[in-house]
């Protein structure tokens, strides 16, 4: 994410990869708290920047399917 964030604003970048860590540490802590999007797969969105973690919270497994921001069409993340 450096090129796009850091040329905004040098050190938006790293703020990017703190919000997504701390995203990611949700779903590690509590995967049912988000909602179901289809069938199995959940989605968190990522606080501060338009992106969403799309992953499968298979007992005692969580497997990320995408991190994509949200203007991309939805339904995407089903061909991964």
């Amino acid at each position: 994410m450096r090129p796009r964030y850091e040329e905004q604003r040098p050190g938006l970048g790293h703020e990017f990869l703190d919000e997504v860590e701390a995203t990611l540490s949700s779903i590690a802590e509590t995967p049912l708290m988000f909602p179901s999007v289809h069938r199995n797969t959940r989605r968190a969105v990522i606080h501060r920047f338009p992106f969403s973690v799309y992953f499968h919270a298979d007992s005692p497994s969580i497997i990320v399917i995408a991190i994509m921001h949200g203007s991309r069409n939805p339904r995407r993340w089903k061909n991964r």
